[in-house]
């Protein structure tokens, strides 16, 4: 039974060691861990082992986009204990070449919160921070500490965004919140930008109190010199009416991406797509939707292959079109059209 999504957008508390032994199919893995299809809320008794929180926030910082219907995804759930931006983003690559380090803190209400390290990625930004606390984090009910404003260059921007935290200890959680941003120029992160960022506490699905202000200086010029970006340009008409266009193919460090848009789109309906295939040894290559409004689909990379040469790959793609509000089912997934190769 489809479930009302706007339930489900709310923190998600996910214990790793619950979720091993949940018997999903690989399909229903997949989607659990990126697009937070299952919501699982369990409870341990061994507390030796590290608790992750995985947290889902539609972050809408324009009034001119505040009708969109928004659909937020988060990264893939943390398996490491070290805990950085690159195991955050699920990137073994080093990116200390495109890490703007901050290492600013300011303290309110008897929270420390530390911006760390900030990576601008193109179209999204990415942030590590810390938050401080003189009490037990733990038994908090529904904290978290996540972005709630963003401005680049004195203009304020909309902004998607899924965030994955690490207790560190009972009074210490770190956080990596990676935000796509809307309404930007295009290549207005490849140079230095003015940044600056709110984050607010969220308790039961509110922002409280006065944020936590950062002020700061970025640049992303080397990690968009090092993105490949490969026009596809596909059209495909729906039996809605509406029509998807895949866009173009992003990689670097960080992941690789497909952009897309649905023209004539039903306002009344939520689209979900998926993309994959089968490389020469056999392995599935997924795609999935990450941090994107209903009517601009962003896919990333979901699988557990090595990097690849995509361009000899035959991608098929899947659509559910169901009613706004609503997660599909399985079985709402529709193949369209045939396979293709980005070339």
């Amino acid at each position: 039974m489809s479930k009302n999504i706007y339930k489900m957008l709310n923190e998600v508390n996910i214990d790793l060691q619950e979720l091993k032994n949940e018997e999903f199919t690989d399909f229903d893995k997949n989607k659990a861990k990126k697009n937070l299809k299952k919501s699982l809320n369990k409870n341990t008794k061994n507390q030796k082992h590290k608790k992750y929180i995985l947290t889902t926030s539609i972050l809408l910082m324009s009034m001119c986009l505040m009708n969109d219907n928004f659909v937020s995804y988060a990264k893939e759930i943390i398996y490491d204990i070290s805990y950085n931006i690159s195991k955050a983003l699920g990137t073994s690559s080093n990116l200390e070449d495109y890490k703007n380090v901050i290492n600013k803190s300011v303290s309110k209400n008897g929270l420390r919160v530390t911006l760390n390290e900030v990576v601008l990625n193109n179209d999204e930004i990415v942030f590590s921070y810390t938050v401080k606390s003189k009490k037990n984090l733990r038994d908090a009910k529904n904290f978290d500490v996540i972005v709630s404003g963003l401005y680049i260059n004195n203009k304020q921007l909309s902004s998607i965004g899924g965030s994955g935290s690490e207790y560190i200890d009972n009074y210490t959680v770190e956080s990596v919140e990676q935000c796509r941003l809307f309404g930007i120029e295009e290549d207005e992160l490849r140079g230095d930008v003015d940044v600056k960022v709110e984050f607010s506490l969220m308790t039961e699905g509110e922002f409280k109190g006065k944020p936590w202000i950062f002020e700061f200086k970025a640049n992303g010029k080397q990690l968009a010199l090092d993105t490949e970006e490969i026009k596809i340009n596909k059209s495909i008409e729906l039996e809605s009416g509406a029509k998807l266009i895949l866009d173009k193919y992003t990689k670097n460090d960080i992941g690789e991406k497909i952009y897309a848009k649905i023209e004539n789109y039903d306002e009344n309906k939520y689209y979900d797509i998926y993309i994959e295939g089968i490389d020469d040894s056999k392995t599935n290559i997924k795609f999935l939707m990450g941090n994107c409004n209903n009517n601009e689909p962003m896919l990333e990379r979901f699988d557990e292959s090595s990097s690849l040469d995509i361009k000899n790959i035959n991608l098929s793609i899947y659509i559910a079109e169901v009613e706004s509000g609503f997660m599909p089912n399985k079985s709402d997934y529709k193949k369209v059209d045939e396979e293709f190769i980005i070339k």
